[in-house]
């Protein structure tokens, strides 16, 4: 069936540990409630304020670490070649439609 073969296509190509914590469950939930007004739809941007910030900041709340460097700068890394930045544009009004949908 089709949608099998896209569903296997979106499996992670690597799984990173990045270690354990001790931090307390009423502590990180404490903790996402803090940060969550920084990571709404409005403040959504898919190439400086994306699920990897996310993942980032979390990491270094529970490691006192982030996720690698080669994850969080992928998207500049991909915006610095001539297809990123043609493609810049029509990204970007397509977040605008979707961050604002009224606008």
């Amino acid at each position: 069936m089709p949608h099998e073969n896209f569903k296997r296509q979106l499996q992670p190509m690597q799984y990173i540990t990045l270690g354990e914590t001790e931090i307390p469950p009423d502590l990180f939930d404490d903790f996402l409630r803090e940060i969550s007004p920084r990571y709404t739809q409005h403040t959504y941007d898919l190439f400086s304020h994306n699920c990897n910030n996310f993942c980032d900041e979390v990491a270094r709340f529970l490691l006192g670490k982030g996720i690698p460097e080669w994850i969080t700068s992928l998207p500049q890394e991909v915006l610095s070649t001539p297809m990123g930045a043609a493609l810049r544009p029509m990204l970007d009004g397509m977040q605008a439609s979707i961050s604002d949908p009224g606008a």
